[in-house]
């Protein structure tokens, strides 16, 4: 049976089918074979061996390896007649090579060849070359041995092509998630899907093995699952595990795999809930972002924005609006407060948030009564003193600055001092300066 029927196996079980069985039939077979080809001996001082079975990929060269063993003289010495022999499932016995004394006749001498050590050379495997063969040797005087060999061939599939259906559903019924395809395989490769990198169960998978012209065997594989909203994002990805030659004259076959891309998927599903975030730092002077979404996909085209005053009362935001987002030109501290939001066709679900405006410290710097003519204003935009003046204190006075300032959170003092051998020091983090018993080292530009 040709190995793109049937229903699927896994790579491990195909490999195990493979092994030769040469039942009762074959067995007659040969002994007919023998009998045209061989006189009939016994199998007394002379015994040669084949491994059970052999493989190689299509197009390449096979060897089967026959290995005498006998008692006695030397062989050299002696009268030797050796037949190699094939048959597979549908016809009968066919002797490819005859070797008996200076007599040589290979059947196919341009595809085969035996080497000095008996071995059987077959160059461009075929499926025409898949079957049994048989290493007959007869010595004069010491009887006749036979070994047979199956022959396997294997290809390679070609990498999977995944496609992912583009309108998926939240659903509690099964659905078609995607399907794989891949040809040039042989014998059939076992099938595995994968979301993000875990395997699925067989039972979710439906593979079509399909005979092409070639024999070969070509693939549909079609995955059809239950799909939930956890699911949107995933990755799919299908892997085909294949056998191939190994490395003792290609048996036993060597497992292999290979994977096609992988793909995620979009599920759409309906929103139960809305969302309104503030998007980044709001900030006074800066454009303030509200963004309104909902737990659905997908995300609605538009939304509707409010403001919510004291008294409970809606103020329609109209102006600013793009989308599903509210953009707040030069915020101020006034647009402080509660915002609303609705998405467009589910009036059903709004949402609510409360926006904050930050702002930067504004204050006064204000010097000991003594000085007051001194005092500095604050630059909003550069936290440092924006007008020097010169503080004149006799030499080891004590003296005390102040700064007051406001903001949305508490603020941070840091008193710099730049004089001979300085820059930019830090000296006070508080935001009184208080310098006590003042010298000529304390001469210099304070910064706040």
């Amino acid at each position: 049976m040709h190995l793109c029927a049937g229903s699927q196996s896994p790579a491990i079980a195909v490999a195990q089918t493979l092994l030769p069985r040469i039942d009762m039939e074959y067995e007659v077979a040969f002994e007919f074979c023998v009998v045209i080809f061989i006189l009939q001996g016994v199998t007394t001082g002379v015994k040669v061996t084949v491994p059970e079975a052999v493989g190689a990929e299509l197009g390449k060269s096979l060897l089967i390896p026959c290995t005498l063993s006998h008692d006695g003289e030397s062989l050299q010495s002696l009268s030797v007649m050796l037949v190699w022999n094939y048959k597979n499932d549908t016809s009968c016995c066919k002797r490819l090579v005859y070797f008996h004394d200076s007599t040589r006749d290979i059947t196919e001498s341009k595809r085969m060849n035996v080497s000095n050590d008996l071995t059987l050379h077959i160059f461009k495997m075929s499926f025409a070359d898949v079957g049994s063969y048989m290493c007959s040797l007869s010595v004069v005087g010491h009887g006749t041995s036979v070994a047979t060999s199956k022959a396997y061939i294997f290809s390679a599939p070609t990498t999977p092509e995944i496609i992912i259906e583009s309108n998926l559903t939240e659903s509690e019924t099964t659905q078609k998630v995607g399907v794989c395809h891949s040809k040039d395989a042989y014998p059939k490769a076992f099938v595995i899907w994968y979301q993000d990198g875990q395997a699925l169960p067989e039972q979710q998978v439906q593979n079509v093995w399909t005979r092409q012209k070639n024999q070969l065997c070509s693939l549909e594989s079609v995955l059809t699952r239950q799909i939930t909203r956890q699911d949107n994002n995933a990755r799919f990805h299908c892997q085909l595990v294949y056998n191939m030659s190994g490395a003792n004259f290609g048996w036993p076959p060597k497992e292999q795999n290979i994977n096609s891309t992988s793909v995620n998927i979009v599920v759409h599903y309906p929103a139960t809930r809305a969302m309104l975030h503030v998007q980044g730092h709001a900030l006074e002077g800066n454009v303030v972002t509200l963004e309104c979404s909902t737990d659905g996909n997908p995300q609605p085209l538009h939304s509707e924005f409010y403001r919510i005053l004291d008294n409970g009362s809606r103020l329609h935001m109209k102006n600013g609006r793009v989308g599903n987002r509210l953009l707040l030109y030069n915020a101020s501290r006034d647009d402080s407060g509660e915002y609303a939001c609705s998405a467009a066709g589910l009036s059903n679900l709004q949402a609510t948030t409360s926006l904050h405006v930050y702002y930067k410290p504004k204050g006064l710097v204000m010097p000991t009564p003594q000085h007051e003519s001194h005092s500095v204003a604050w630059d909003l935009d550069k936290p440092i003193l924006s007008h020097r003046e010169e503080i004149r204190v006799r030499l080891g006075k004590s003296l005390v600055v102040h700064c007051n300032a406001t903001s949305s959170s508490r603020p941070k003092y840091a008193w710099k001092k730049e004089g001979i051998g300085m820059a930019g020091q830090v000296v006070s983090l508080e935001s009184t300066l208080h310098i006590k018993k003042v010298s000529y080292k304390d001469s210099g530009n304070y910064t706040l």
